[in-house]
């Protein structure tokens, strides 16, 4: 089976933290969890912290037990210290960590027909570094030798049986419609030039198969929904507000959720080309290693990605200061921010909630044939 990676495999650690925060850190591989008594046994007494911690918790996610990493109350991993280094690799060196956290940010997945390596947005720093110097191997990018990588995930393009692949799929079928859609999408992402609004109309009449769509109502209602996710997230973390220090990824959020709710009527938000080149980088990255499959379709996903793309880009509008030909910190950390919020089945749900949902929305956006 094929290996392939769409884009140069580049990441760049800053030593920022946010990448070991506001993640529930599973599963742990067997190895790990067998070491993990002496690991307790050799940071307790440099920790007090960590003397009577319990190191990991098993919820109950979707109806399946699943072991990972304990947190902090404020959200941060047990093992994360306060100069924003882990602990584990401090004093017992990065092959000592849970593999899932040695392979951060490499994602590994297999198609039917082959496997694919990439980089989703989860780091706080991509932006800085997304096009910048040489690609990497998967062993250079992560400190691993081959043997050591994770086995590929199999993932299939249907969100509600991600595991199941089909070489030959008939072409009538759901799956051989999906990966028609998947192909079409990725065409158009490597087109240019290429706006927010022709890919909003192309999800809403291609994908979604809604014409005479208003695309300036369509973004209205968008931004309209932004602002109610927003004020319901607001609320939901007033609570914890206090305890977000600048910077952190919880910080991000809690900025992001409240330009949400702020959002008044406004047009379409205009991009840079630079942010332009990074929102398609980071939308095929998204759409090759198939993480809109956390979504109910691809055009619900699409749509949610857009939100997050016309959001960011409003708040890097109102930002000061982004240097010519950068990304910009705003932009960057928004899109950041949003895709781990949207990695959550029920903050999407809380943008759109289902099929139903979906299909209103492209109703109540479809003005009337001339």
């Amino acid at each position: 089976m094929s290996v392939t990676a769409l884009h140069p495999l580049r990441h760049g650690c800053t030593q920022c933290g946010n990448s070991c925060r506001g993640h529930f850190i599973s599963p742990l591989d067997k190895a790990f969890t067998k070491r993990l008594p002496t690991i307790m046994e050799t940071l307790g007494p440099l920790y007090p912290d960590l003397q009577d911690a319990s190191p990991t918790i098993s919820p109950s996610i979707n109806g399946r037990t699943r072991t990972g990493l304990a947190n902090k109350a404020d959200g941060e991993c047990l093992f994360l210290g306060q100069d924003n280094l882990c602990r584990i690799h401090k004093h017992l060196g990065a092959q000592a960590k849970p593999l899932l956290c040695r392979t951060f940010p490499l994602a590994i997945i297999h198609t039917a027909t082959e496997i694919r390596l990439g980089t989703p947005t989860r780091c706080y720093a991509q932006h800085q570094h997304w096009d910048q110097g040489p690609g990497q191997s998967p062993m250079g990018l992560t400190g691993l030798r081959e043997e050591e990588l994770p086995d590929p995930v199999p993932r299939g393009p249907l969100p509600n049986q991600r595991a199941q692949l089909q070489a030959r799929p008939a072409p009538d079928s759901q799956y051989a419609q999906t990966l028609l859609q998947e192909d079409t999408l990725m065409h158009l992402l490597h087109q240019t030039p290429l706006t927010l609004e022709t890919l909003t109309l192309f999800t809403a009449e291609m994908l979604a198969n809604h014409t005479n769509t208003d695309i300036q109502e369509l973004g209205e209602l968008l931004r309209a929904r932004l602002a109610r996710l927003g004020k319901s997230m607001v609320a939901s973390i007033a609570p914890q507000a206090d305890r977000m220090r600048p910077g952190t990824h919880f910080w991000h959020l809690k900025a992001l959720a409240e330009a949400m709710a702020a959002l008044q009527p406004r047009p379409w938000p205009v991009l840079t080309q630079t942010q332009m080149d990074y929102s398609l980088y980071v939308l095929r990255e998204w759409l090759f290693l198939r993480e809109w499959t956390h979504h109910p379709s691809l055009p619900h996903g699409v749509l949610v990605m857009i939100a997050g793309l016309m959001l960011a880009a409003w708040r890097a509008q109102d930002a000061p200061n982004t240097p010519e030909g950068a990304v910009g910190d705003t932009f960057g950390h928004s899109m950041t921010a949003w895709m781990r919020l949207m990695h959550m089945g029920n903050n999407t749900r809380g943008l759109i909630s289902d099929a139903d949902d979906l299909d209103a929305l492209l109703r109540a956006a479809s003005s009337p044939p001339t």
